[in-house]
């Protein structure tokens, strides 16, 4: 039975902070806006401000996607439509598929295991991301929070993987990540081994496995195979 291998997305495998780095100023273009170091400052701290109360449950993701660029143009005193501000990011963001570093190790990596994607994210928009990044094909499966209705880091999003994938030993299976608590400490919960992606050397709590860069994970992989 090949080993199953679970993947975050943004800044894992396709880089979101240039793809956001990108979209922001085209999208605010689009309405006719510049995108100033102010406006990057408001939006980064609103944007944070509503995750962080999505995550606590305060608010919906519908409340959320609405109010984050409705809320960064009125502290600047403007009314804009959040709704179709946020749905020509999201347009935007889907269309960026800036690969990290090692990203073509993955079909490889798919000749052996088997791949999934475990991402909190917009579903289309990570699936096109992954098509235009010509990697879609690798994968078994795509999972993201907008698909579930529940994302990282609550370990329930991991324990509805686990339903979704067949025959998959969890305590043989790979969740691979850039981030300690959604990716690494919430897969770790459930009982999955962790391997965190970082160019920040040292020991983190509920990480099995550091590694720099996607390129170095064949390597890891053949050495926990000789382990097993």
């Amino acid at each position: 039975m090949k080993k199953c291998i679970l993947f975050d997305l943004d800044n894992t495998i396709l880089d979101f902070t240039a793809n956001e780095k990108h979209s922001l100023p085209k999208t605010f273009a689009h309405y006719g806006e510049v995108f100033t170091e102010e406006i990057s400052e408001i939006y980064h701290r609103i944007n944070g401000n509503l995750w962080r109360r999505y995550e606590d449950k305060e608010i919906t993701m519908e409340e959320l996607l609405a109010s984050r660029f409705r809320d960064t143009m009125a502290a600047l005193g403007k009314t804009v439509d959040g709704v179709a501000w946020n749905e020509t990011y999201i347009q935007f963001l889907s269309e960026g598929h800036f690969a990290m570093p090692g990203i073509e190790v993955i079909p490889k990596l798919a000749d052996k295991y088997r791949l999934y994607i475990a991402s909190n994210g917009v579903h289309s928009t990570q699936e096109n991301r992954l098509k235009l990044a010509g990697i879609y094909d690798c994968f078994e499966g795509v999972f993201t929070s907008g698909q579930m209705g529940v994302q990282k880091p609550n370990p329930l999003f991991f324990e509805k993987i686990l339903e979704q994938v067949p025959n998959c030993d969890r305590s043989h299976t790979l969740m691979v990540g850039d981030n300690l608590k959604n990716d690494i400490q919430a897969a770790k919960a459930v009982g999955l081994q962790t391997c965190m992606i970082t160019a920040y050397p040292g020991t983190f709590e509920g990480c099995d496995y550091v590694i720099d860069s996607l390129w170095k994970l064949p390597e890891l992989l053949d050495s926990i195979e000789r382990k097993d």
